[in-house]
């Protein structure tokens, strides 16, 4: 090819993707299907910075409940209970009081460790119950996006006051809301009288302009119907303003049967509002680890929740040990950047569940439950009604995404910008999002789904299941419907698909089948980076942001609560440690020295990060051995005619028995070293010209209509890189 004509290429591709960028506006999720999330979850004004101490306290070495409930009691509005680095043990509940808070030195350096036989229904609480006043009927003002409501008879609210507004269940419409799943019994839970007004959301009022009126913070969330009897109650009892931080809740010991109460958990926020828990560590869960419920405007940030009891296999049929449950009434909350694993189920929602946003977080790793190892759990599940209006944000998780019938309806969610994968070697419920009967409008929008060779269906809907893995699944009555009879069609057809990329798409689209895209008609292509954030959190480090999506290169990238664990984590045997999981020292990496043989990539780029999968011996404990990935490893250099990579996590004593560079759909094996804190070692670049074919196929991928060689540096995607060093290496 000649010198101009291999530059005409280059120009008429660069003028198409210009082209491309500015004729396409940003996408916005329709108006009846989303709310306004921005500005409208998790504590007002963000997290305070509380600096002043009232009292700070150091472990006793015997039973410290009576201390550190003496010293919240005592502090004054606004200060902080210090708690210092060592264990405290507590044989009865810490109850948080309004506007203090309780803070350690960090996670595993200070401990609240319940001891064996403590009473009370957790180890921590934020709220210990909630009342309600009088529901008056809602006169006007029912409309969605609505700030002002007016009421039939003199409500004596105040400004400050949380109040619920909900209606009567439907089950005859559209959506249907009903509490009557096919569960085995009708839960009364789900919201106001007995769950029969499962369809609602908590708003503090701002403004009493008359005696039958109010203004609201939030809008509302739904067009609410005067026939099904629209009601404003009062809740009280909320605690405010409340706050734990820099520590960890032990339950090992503590663990037991009276923690499945209502209101129990390892820890809980049973009734509160702009309160959260920050930088904190829960260790073992019985039932929940986390139980919330009455919770208004609240922020769970940077923490990590990890394992369950063993006892939940005897005493709870072998289901139970959930990480994070959501039960009636918690609306505005933002559950942002934290770590979920080893649980039976990772985070649930059961009940009036709506406008909250549950973002950036790490959910992976489920127990394995003895009587079905080999079928998926649930990492994010709707379980009760009427979850609506949640946006999910940015999450990487193992599958499946999921929406059940149990305890009824759900509708009008979104999934943006999350990774699902299927996990390694189940063969049951291996649909990374699972939509049963009655689950609508719900929208996935810029989602990575898949890998690519794993799934073998893109959707499976009104058919006979045969154990394919698919992307979707939608319309069965429950997990164990194989069946197309009694399918709901009706899911799959309202249910908003745009801009996700899925390793097995539709074999009638217009990829046939093939990896990529899938796009919702003539919907606009460029995608915002959030749903509800205007820039990147100071939170957030270093990394990119956003983190996820098919319009980057590469598609996923780590969110930050992935280092918040330094453990390798896998899939738990039924025999559950009795002891907190420690954390090891992060050390850096392993060396690694490619086997003979290694020919792949044939070109290293310093802007590429290659990720490394690794198997780690750990030694002494118990022979285990336990799969892990890295993290980044990164080009760092060329050493002599051999390729260097940093890699920036590794377990202190410890040595990589075998590991693989995940090269596209390449996996090299390599030879295992034994030194430490060194780089991994690779082949030097193989010396390879390309032609007019190379680049033909460069276009065709670019273009998603054949699957080449074009992936030149093997990095899994087809880009510009490729293009570089094709030209580069011309002949």
């Amino acid at each position: 090819m000649k010198k101009n004509q291999k530059f005409g290429f280059i120009a008429i591709l660069v003028l198409l993707a210009s082209f491309a960028s500015s004729a396409s506006a940003t996408y916005s999720l329709p108006a009846d299907r989303s709310v306004t999330w921005q500005g409208n979850v998790g504590v007002s004004g963000d997290i305070p910075n509380r600096t002043t101490v009232c009292k700070t306290l150091s472990p006793s070495g015997g039973d410290d409940a009576a201390a550190i409930q003496s010293a919240i009691t005592a502090c004054p509005a606004e200060q902080v209970v210090k708690l210092n680095a060592g264990t405290f043990i507590v044989k009865s509940q810490i109850k948080l009081k309004s506007k203090i808070t309780l803070k350690g030195e960090g996670m595993g350096k200070t401990i609240i460790k319940g001891a064996a036989g403590m009473t009370g229904k957790s180890v921590l609480t934020i709220g210990t119950g909630w009342s309600f006043g009088t529901p008056f009927n809602i006169k006007s003002g029912l409309s969605k996006g609505s700030v002002v409501i007016t009421v039939a008879a003199p409500h004596n609210w105040v400004v400050g006051d949380v109040i619920v507004v909900d209606q009567l269940n439907n089950p005859l419409g559209d959506p249907p809301v009903t509490n009557v799943g096919n569960g085995p019994s009708v839960p009364n839970w789900t919201g106001r009288s007995g769950g029969t007004r499962s369809l609602g959301q908590m708003i503090k009022v701002t403004k009493v302009p008359t005696t039958t009126s109010a203004e609201l913070e939030i809008p509302l969330y739904w067009n609410y119907n005067s026939s099904l009897s629209p009601q404003a109650t009062k809740i009280s009892g909320l605690i405010q303003k409340a706050g734990v931080e820099d520590l960890t809740v032990d339950n090992n010991d503590s663990a037991n049967i009276g923690q499945t109460d209502a209101s129990g958990g390892t820890i809980t926020i049973n009734a509160a509002e702009n309160s959260w828990l920050y930088r904190v560590e829960g260790i073992k869960s019985w039932e929940s680890l986390l139980r919330i419920q009455a919770a208004y405007r609240n922020t769970i940030r940077s923490c990590k929740f990890h394992e369950v009891s063993s006892n939940t296999y005897i005493a709870e049929t072998k289901q139970r040990g959930y990480g994070v449950t959501w039960y009636y009434f918690a609306s505005g909350n933002l559950f942002e950047n934290n770590q979920l694993y080893h649980f039976g189920g990772n985070f649930f929602t059961s009940g009036q569940f709506s406008g909250n946003v549950v973002a950036y977080n790490s959910i992976k790793n489920s127990v394995i439950d003895p009587t079905s190892a080999n079928f998926t759990r649930q990492m994010l599940l709707n379980h009760g009604a009427h979850a609506m209006m949640n946006l999910y944000e940015s999450n990487d998780m193992d599958a499946r995404i999921a929406s059940d019938f149990y305890w009824g309806t759900s509708s009008h969610n979104t999934f943006f910008r999350n990774r699902v994968k299927n996990v390694a070697g189940k063969t049951g419920g291996v649909w990374l999002v699972d939509l049963i009967k009655n689950s609508y409008y719900f929208n996935f929008v810029g989602n990575v789904l898949g890998v690519v060779g794993v799934e073998t269906a893109y959707e499976q809907d009104g058919v006979t299941l045969t154990g394919k893995k698919s992307v979707y699944r939608f319309g069965y009555e429950q997990d164990g419907d194989g069946s197309p009879t009694g399918n709901d069609s009706k899911v799959r057809q309202v249910t908003l698909r745009h801009a996700n990329w899925s390793s097995i798409t539709d074999p009638v689209g217009p990829l046939k089948g093939a990896a990529g895209i899938m796009w919702n008609g003539s919907d606009d292509r460029t995608l915002p980076t959030s749903f509800y954030l205007t820039a990147k959190p100071t939170w957030w480090g270093n990394g990119a942001w956003p983190a996820i999506g098919p319009d980057l290169n590469p598609m996923t990238n780590d969110i930050p609560a992935i280092s918040l664990n330094t453990t390798p984590i896998t899939p738990t045997t039924p025999t559950i440690p009795t002891t907190p999981t420690p954390t090891p020292t992060s050390v850096g990496c392993n060396t690694l020295t490619f086997v003979s043989g290694f020919t792949n990539p044939v070109s290293v780029d310093a802007n590429v990060t290659y990720n490394m999968s690794c198997d780690y011996g750990l030694g002494n404990i118990n022979s285990i051995k336990a799969n892990n990935d890295l993290g980044s490893c990164s080009f760092a250099g060329f050493v002599g005619t051999a390729a260097t990579f940093t890699c920036n996590a590794g377990i202190a004593g410890t040595r990589v028995n075998t590991c693989s560079l995940i090269s596209g759909t390449t996996a090299n094996t390599c030879a295992q070293t034994n030194q430490i804190n060194t780089v991994a070692v690779g082949s030097a670049p193989v010396a390879v010209t390309y032609s007019l074919v190379n680049f033909t196929n460069l276009n065709s991928d670019w273009l998603k209509t054949v699957t080449s060689p074009a992936d030149v540096n093997q990095d899994g995607n087809v880009n510009a890189r490729d293009l570089g060093i094709m030209m580069s290496n011309w002949k």
